[in-house]
């Protein structure tokens, strides 16, 4: 119930996203609760963001794919985009 009860100040946040001016790597599993539309709108609203998908993986990504987690965080540090 919290996450129902605290859904108004998600979308609050969501309006920061576009002030967002670091390099920002945006992970969803395949099988999260969020919409691939929403997915991609916050991937646009942040400059340069890069968006990834891992496969097999729903919502809570460190409890189902926590290795893809940490290679998609790591590559991702590796080789960062100038913003």
């Amino acid at each position: 119930m919290s996450l129902v009860r605290h859904w108004d100040s998600w979308e609050r946040a969501r309006s920061e996203y576009s002030s967002i001016d670091v390099p920002t790597l945006l992970i969803y599993g395949d099988h999260d609760w969020s919409r691939v539309e929403e997915r991609e709108s916050d991937r646009q609203i942040i400059a340069g963001a890069e968006l990834r998908i891992i496969k097999d993986a729903g919502h809570f990504l460190s409890l189902d794919a926590p290795q893809e987690v940490v290679q998609a965080v790591v590559g991702f540090a590796n080789h960062p985009k100038e913003s």
